[in-house]
């Protein structure tokens, strides 16, 4: 996140740092300019808000403005359940936000394995992605501190403050209301299940490499 602290510091917009590049590509495949995502419709600068940014945390920064531009950065991937059971929450609350007028945009940065799985998946959601094995999924991902997936990073697109370093928690909790747009501050952590699929593999681990050793295989 040193990036990030660094682009809030020097004035500039750390989430165009992290999408500058080559186009994105809407959900019919076609190209998109990413400096669409950071201007009005006739082409001007989206207005920054008032007061200069100090910190990357939504903690520090509590008047976010539902009427301002958000852009989202969805970290997941075809081959993780939990993405799976998810993108469907989120197709739903992104249609709903677009229904309430919500100027909000969604960027599907892809963990996937292949360019098959990617574009798969890809033609389940109705948003924005970056093409596959794109560098900057990587470089964003470590710049917002996405640890697992799937990770919703949640950013105000006028001046590239950070909402939610993951929403996902939040719009999983209730897709439909939408309560608490655009989720300040909000985190996620891995789930319970997780969590214990985690640790039994580990004890599983240890438990092999005691046995290996005592028969002295290794």
């Amino acid at each position: 996140q040193f990036l990030y602290f660094i682009g809030i510091r020097t004035n500039m917009n750390p989430l165009r740092q992290m999408l500058d590049g080559a186009p994105l590509h809407n959900a019919a495949g076609k190209p998109v300019e990413v400096g669409t995502l950071f201007e009005c419709a006739d082409g001007s600068p989206l207005p920054r808000p008032e007061g200069k940014p100090d910190a990357p945390d939504a903690s520090a920064r509590p008047n976010f403005d539902t009427a301002d531009r958000y852009v989202m950065l969805y970290f997941s991937a075809h081959w993780c359940p939990p993405c799976r059971a998810f993108t469907p929450q989120l197709v739903e609350a992104y249609k709903a936000l677009k229904a309430q007028g919500k100027d909000v945009e969604v960027v599907f940065c892809s963990l996937d394995r292949s360019p098959q799985e990617y574009l798969s998946y890809a033609q389940t959601m109705p948003w924005l992605r970056i093409p596959f094995g794109d560098q900057r999924i990587q470089a964003a991902a470590s710049t917002v501190g996405a640890m697992f997936i799937p990770t919703l990073a949640v950013f105000r697109a006028s001046d590239g403050a950070m909402v939610s370093q993951n929403a996902k928690g939040a719009v999983g909790a209730d897709p439909a209301r939408l309560a608490h747009y655009p989720w300040p501050g909000s985190t996620s952590t891995p789930s319970q299940a997780v969590v214990r699929t985690i640790a039994r593999c580990f004890v599983l681990f240890v438990v092999l490499l005691a046995a290996l050793k005592y028969f002295r295989v290794i």
